[in-house]
């Protein structure tokens, strides 16, 4: 289900209900992925009766209970074209069937990704509560998350934003993105993530930026590229092929709402390399905020090289970035935290490492991985978190194997170009021009990003031997 969208008014009539599962079991036949129905207070459960108000079933009638009775217990026509709890998604969208062509007893186009049609979300949004003034969750011990274990604090809240469903182009690589205003009223901490992944055959990566300022809204998903809007460059929150969403250190949140980020800017990457057309998606984001804020309001960098030209047949071909002591002091007013720290490149890449140098001297090693697996990044956490000077320098190797590959491979968006990045989450935020540390050949992006030089300068990075 969308997060954000039109919202289709529904009223409630009086009709016969969709049974549940335990008393009439053929019915959960009658509509696609019925028995996958996650109960939205706990989704680690099922919500069996799946058109009650009661998740076992029985007793009064939800809205998508009243209007699959009224359409003749049948799910063809109006019940799947219709929002029926009215949080702007249809239920063929939130049960797997967004075009409508599901035939019972067939596999439903989607069967991941399934939400409740009968409850609108998010839960804690002023629309949705309203509209479920009848749902009471209850309130009972939350069961640890064991990726992340303040997720289970009662203080915690979640909500979903995803992009509006959007058709896929039949090209090898998509950047989509989405500016959504954040939801919910209130001064609020984020304080992690996990993928809301609707096709995971073209879905790559996701990326959460923070809008500050007037950002100028757009209708609806666009394409974009490395960032959604001059406004939107704060990096918040990344997922990647592997990862299992974002868990922050205890001192530190990303502000939104009242006193925060205003706007979200969603961001999803698509790869498609067979170029095959008729794919749709509506991937996200679980947000987990909490009204209890931390002590540090906190943010990611990144920093590595975006110009890449790895030779055919070439093993171990080397590429270096330096986020220099120049731009670390221009940056920051003074010393920043890593909390988090995690590489990327994609399918040549083999070793990555991610290095701070203080007076040219090495203090420590924030990334090095020696054998880089696209596919299981690693993710490095630190208690203490490392703390970063102004005037420290950030230098990024990349090394790559190219064999068996017979013409060069460039830095791009697709799986089968190249990247060297690396993510730094730290605190406290601070009042940066930029959070892209990054060089481009020789140029360094924070120093032609500098209001006051406006571009133009002069700069070659010299590696020591």
């Amino acid at each position: 289900m969308e997060v954000f969208g039109s919202f289709l008014p529904f009223i409630v009539t009086s009709g016969l209900l969709l049974p549940g599962v335990n008393g009439y079991p053929d019915f959960k036949s009658e509509i696609p992925n019925g028995d996958k129905v996650p109960d939205p207070c706990n989704k680690d459960k099922l919500w069996s009766g799946v058109g009650h108000l009661k998740p076992g079933g029985g007793g009064p009638r939800n809205p998508f209970g009243i209007m699959f009775a009224s359409n003749g217990k049948t799910w063809a026509g109006i019940v799947c074209d219709s929002d029926s709890d009215g949080d702007g998604v249809t239920n063929g969208a939130e049960l797997g069937d967004p075009d409508c062509e599901w035939v019972k007893g067939q596999r439903p186009s989607r069967t991941q990704n399934i939400t409740h049609p009968g409850i609108c979300e998010p839960l804690d949004s002023e629309h949705c509560r309203k509209k479920n003034s009848w749902l009471s969750c209850p309130k009972e011990e939350r069961k640890e998350d064991s990726f992340c274990p303040e997720f289970s604090q009662p203080d915690v809240k979640t909500l979903d934003l995803k992009l509006e469903r959007t058709t896929v182009p039949s090209t090898t690589s998509t950047w989509m993105c989405q500016i959504l205003p954040w939801p919910v009223e209130g001064d609020f901490h984020v304080i992690g993530s996990k993928p809301r992944i609707d096709n995971d055959d073209i879905t790559h990566h996701i990326v959460a930026f923070g809008c500050s300022g007037n950002v100028r809204m757009k209708e609806g998903p666009y394409e974009c590229r490395m960032t959604p809007d001059r406004q939107c460059q704060d990096i918040l929150l990344t997922w990647t092929m592997g990862s299992r969403g974002e868990c922050l250190y205890r001192n530190e949140g990303f502000r939104v709402g009242n006193n925060g980020y205003k706007f979200i800017a969603l961001q999803v990457h698509w790869n498609n390399p067979k170029q095959t057309a008729g794919y749709t998606d509506a991937s996200g984001l679980q947000i987990f905020y909490t009204s209890k804020k931390r002590q540090f309001d906190s943010v990611i960098m990144a920093v590595g090289q975006q110009y890449l030209a790895i030779p055919p047949n070439t093993l171990g071909a080397v590429f270096n970035s330096s986020c220099t002591a120049f731009c670390t002091e221009n940056m920051f007013q003074k010393p920043i935290y890593v909390t988090r720290a995690v590489n990327h490149m994609h399918l040549l890449g083999r070793k990555q490492r991610i290095s701070i140098y203080r007076e040219g001297q090495f203090v420590k090693d924030l990334t090095n991985d020696q054998k880089y697996d696209y596919n299981s990044p690693k993710f490095y956490r630190f208690d203490p978190p490392v703390e970063i000077r102004p005037g420290d320098e950030i230098r990024t190797t990349c090394t790559y194997s190219s064999i068996g590959i017979n013409s060069t491979t460039y830095f791009g968006n697709s799986v089968t170009d190249e990247m060297c990045y690396g993510f730094l989450t730290y605190y406290p935020k601070q009042k940066s021009y930029t959070q892209f540390c990054t060089s481009f050949k020789n140029v360094l992006l924070c120093k032609r990003y500098l209001p006051r030089l406006q571009g133009n300068y002069k700069y070659t990075l010299k590696w020591p031997r």
